[in-house]
This record gives structure tokens, sequence and C-alpha cells, in this order.
């Protein structure tokens, strides 16, 4: 994948766009709130209503955002992350999504930590796996929410399919949550196809809805 470029959005923060997909890693309307309001308010606060310190499980690590703000909301998490192209530490830097010298550090931490290595971050547990979803097999861990933040169905259809969200599925304790940005009516089908039971959220700014599927 051809070296993304820094963007900013509408609402102040950065994010990266790839031009040999034409996709942008966040909504143009707002990076940081998108992230914010989708994977933290709808996602991680859902599921701290029925449990302290969670297993996440991120599929797009990308520019450590998401991350960043777990780690920012919880005083202790176990956090797993899939991507198959990571950036820098260097662009992540770029990004300035840090306002303090601890958050600087973490997200220093969590774009250079070996893969595929527990690494501690403050209190939390960060284990970061470079490969891809569709052939990974994540065995016996189980996970209570899963951010589903990979480029559009468009962009990558191969990330976006039942085997996949089977996958994820299998991956999830009970009663556990999958959240994205995607309320595409071919994606709700196969989650409800598998199993879950939807829920539509209102949008960020921008979008109308979002997805919440429960286990």
């Amino acid at each position: 994948m051809v070296k993304p470029i820094l963007r900013s959005t509408a609402d102040g923060s950065n994010t990266l766009y790839v031009e040999d997909i034409d996709q942008c890693y966040h909504s143009t309307h707002g990076a940081l709130q998108e992230s914010q309001h989708i994977f933290i308010n709808n996602g991680l606060k859902y599921i701290l209503q029925k449990k302290q310190n969670p297993s996440i499980l991120e599929i797009g690590l990308g520019t450590g955002l998401n991350c960043l703000l777990t780690f920012n909301t919880v005083h202790e998490v176990d956090y797993t992350a899939i991507e198959k192209f990571p950036i820098s530490v260097e662009q992540a830097v770029e990004l300035k999504y840090h306002s303090n010298k601890e958050e600087l550090d973490n997200l220093k931490q969590i774009h250079s930590s070996k893969w595929e290595k527990q690494l501690n971050v403050g209190n939390h547990r960060l284990y970061k796996i470079q490969n891809d979803i569709a052939n990974y097999d994540f065995g016996i861990n189980k996970y209570d929410v899963v951010y589903f933040d990979a480029f559009s169905p468009e962009a990558q259809p191969k990330l976006w399919t039942e085997a996949v969200f089977l996958k994820m599925y299998n991956a999830m304790n009970e009663g556990g949550v999958l959240v994205t940005y995607c309320a595409k009516g071919v994606v709700k089908r196969k989650l409800k196809l598998l199993g879950f039971k939807l829920e539509h959220p209102p949008g960020p700014p921008g979008k109308r809805e979002i997805t919440r599927a429960i286990k």
C-alpha cells in the first residue's frame, strides 16, 4: 500500500488518506469525534455497564486513535489489534492525537511495540497482530468488544464477508458487542443471519446511523 497522506478533518483533528484506494482512515467530518462516538461511546462504554475490565479486539489498528482513546477511558484493558499495513511511529506522532506526554508515550508504544508479543502500556495489555483478518485464526481467544474499523466494503470487500463476521461471532463472549461505522443493508443482513442482535444508534456528524451488533 502507498504511504498514506496526512489530511485535516472538519473537527480540527487529522487523519490519513490512502490514494491508491481513495479512502481516508476516518470521516472527513471529524476523525476524533467519529472514533469517540462510534467506538468509545457506543462500544466500550456500552460494555462497561456490564464489565469493568473488558477485552477488546480491533479490526484495523490504523492510526491507533481508537486504541489511545480506549486507554484514556478505562483504568485497565486487554487490547488486541490486527493490522496488515501498519503506519510508522513518525506518522502516528504527526497526527497529533496526544494532548500530553503520557498520551504521546502511549501512542509511540502502540506503534513501536513488537508484533505478536504482549506489551504492557501502563495498566493496559496490548497485543498486535500483523496479518489479514480473512486469513487469521483467533483460536480460543474471546473478546467483549470488537471495533470493526476496516476500510469500506467497496475498498476491502473480502473483509466484510459472512465468513469474516462468523470469525468475529465465534471470537466474542456472550453479550459481547461489535461496533462499526458501516450501516449498509448488505452488512446488516450478514450480521443478522449469523445470530447477532442489531441496534442502530445515531451516527456522528456526516452519518445518519451506525451499527451495533450484540452476541
